[in-house]
């Protein structure tokens, strides 16, 4: 049996004072002991820079300087990684339990093979409670994407792919779509949930639902078969609904609405349990 990997886990941060305290322990926490962890903060002035060095024990690298945002910050981290593996838990952002990392690390898949991605599930979260959402459904259903709070990928591999700068809100989808189209789309899915997501982040915000859709649906032209009057209407349509039904009814409600979509479309497809 091949020695186990080590991982390099990387957070970003910019005035985040509320929540980086429990994703850096979070991952002081894990009982895997080879870990490397990388802190890229944004110069925060709210006072999370101060708790971070009054906490310089629970992390291996912090840099504080300014960026040109978190795929910047990502990048800076990606640079820096020595580990086999990397994965992204960005404030807020938690493990679901201490020994998450072990026990995935344990498995003769990736012992064995050394798949270039494992990716696991994600259980979203609102204010710190969960929301009894989780992303995928099931493991590898997630669809062209990945959930990147709970993917690792081989450090070599995304050092040489690092994320697109030019995208805002999909560099993460672009880099899955950049590593098919390459033949390095080697994926070992697993059904645990490795993370607790904060749907909070700037990314997930409504009022940016329609720049993130135009990212993604220019990735889909780059990497796809192009621009059909479909994707237009999703272009234009699925933002909008989106946008009004999380205004109307809050996040919370509004995530109910999707898990009750799932899953009458779960039943539809799979029909009656008998």
């Amino acid at each position: 049996m091949s020695s186990a990997p080590s991982l390099t886990i990387v957070t970003i941060c910019y005035n985040c004072v509320d929540e980086i305290p429990a994703t850096v322990n979070s991952v002081e926490s894990q009982t895997y002991s080879d870990i490397e962890y990388v802190i890229i903060d944004g110069r925060s002035t709210d006072g999370t820079l101060e708790w971070l060095r009054e906490h310089n024990g629970c992390f291996d690298i912090l840099i504080s300087e300014p960026d040109e945002g978190r795929y910047d910050a990502m990048n800076k981290g990606l640079k820096r990684a020595t580990g086999d593996y990397i994965m992204f838990l960005n404030a807020g952002d938690r493990f679901r339990t201490p020994t998450v990392v072990e026990e995935l690390f344990a498995r003769p898949k990736i012992l064995d093979e050394r798949p270039t991605i494992v990716s696991g599930r994600v259980e979203l979260t609102l204010d710190r409670e969960s929301l009894n959402f989780h992303r995928p459904r099931r493991a590898g259903k997630e669809g062209p994407g990945l959930p990147h709070p709970a993917t690792l990928i081989d450090r070599e591999i995304h050092q040489a792919h690092p994320y697109d700068e030019q995208f805002a809100y999909v560099a993460d989808y672009e880099l899955w779509a950049r590593l098919r189209d390459k033949g390095l789309y080697d994926v070992l899915y697993v059904d645990d949930v490795l993370t607790l997501f904060d749907i909070e982040g700037a990314s997930n915000s409504p009022e940016v639902a329609f720049a993130r859709y135009l990212e993604r649906t220019f990735v889909d032209y780059q990497y796809g078969d192009g621009f059909v009057l479909s994707d237009a209407v999703t272009l234009l349509f699925v933002p909008l609904v989106r946008q009004f039904l999380s205004s109307m009814l809050g996040q919370r409600r509004f995530i109910g609405l999707l898990r009750y979509r799932r899953f009458l479309k779960q039943l539809v497809q799979e029909g009656p349990k008998r």
